[in-house]
């Protein structure tokens, strides 16, 4: 099947944190398959997935000796037979993000430093792309696959629509945003939110007032002194702590004011 950019999106969404599993290239059939194992609710569970990606017109990728951004880093060529392995020595990683399906860039950002680089002599295969990558701790792949058309499979062999999968990838991101324990299972959680500092009153905005007046005046003074040749030491210190003051005068206001709101909604039914 034939994905719309909606569709590349939210899989995009379902594939975060999902483990790269394997890579497998047919060069008689020329068909991808890309294992995952995506993050799922069902008691924690992780679902084993594959998606065939056909027929495929290229491959690139590229192996590095060091860290993803270690511009020194040697690369290390390898063979298209040897891409399967090359994955699974990674021992599946997950891979993070949320695009990894038509990146907008023509040529990956490795293309510089190829390990690999196969194309087919059709012309056909370009249709789409899914990027990949994986981390170790000393070296790094990067991984780019071109396609027409695919397809996703479970377990089974049975194909899973889409659909459902772009919905277990919402149901798990919300679950974590919500704190669900099956989400915890994963090692994943939701970043807390810092409260809002308390230290910053409705009245606060007399204060921030006054700053802003008295920042005003020593500004002026200092570019008055400035502009009739007045000795630095009469003018220096002004210039600086003026914008200081509306600095910091504007900050009290801004904060009071929110510190307003936010009593205001605390104070709705």
């Amino acid at each position: 099947m034939t994905w719309s950019e909606a569709t590349m999106a939210g899989l995009g969404t379902a594939l975060n944190e999902a483990a790269l599993l394997g890579v497998e290239f047919d060069p008689a059939r020329r068909r991808t398959v890309v294992t995952f194992g995506t993050l799922s609710l069902a008691s924690g569970s992780v679902r084993r997935l594959q998606f065939v990606l056909a027929p495929t017109g290229r491959i690139a990728a590229s192996l590095r000796l060091g860290a993803w951004n270690d511009a020194g880093a040697a690369v290390e060529p390898f063979p298209l037979d040897r891409l399967a392995a090359v994955v699974a020595s990674f021992g599946g990683e997950p891979i993070y993000g949320w695009d990894f399906f038509d990146v907008r860039d023509d040529e990956p950002a490795f293309r510089d430093r190829l390990s690999l680089d196969w194309q087919a002599d059709e012309r056909d295969g370009r249709a789409h792309t899914l990027t990949l990558f994986q981390e170790g701790t000393d070296r790094h792949l990067d991984l780019r696959i071109w396609f027409d058309h695919a397809e996703i499979r479970d377990a089974t062999g049975r194909i899973v629509e889409p659909d459902q999968l772009i919905e277990q990838g919402h149901r798990f991101w919300a679950g974590v945003r919500a704190g669900d324990p099956r989400a915890a299972a994963h090692g994943i959680a939701a970043v807390a939110t810092k409260p809002p500092s308390p230290q910053w009153t409705r009245s606060d905005w007399r204060l921030g007032v006054l700053f802003v007046v008295m920042g005003v005046l020593v500004t002026a003074y200092g570019w008055s002194a400035w502009y009739h040749d007045a000795p630095v030491l009469l003018w220096g210190g002004a210039l600086l702590f003026g914008p200081l003051l509306l600095l910091l005068g504007g900050t009290g206001i801004v904060q009071s004011l929110r510190a307003a709101r936010r009593r205001d909604d605390r104070s709705r039914p």
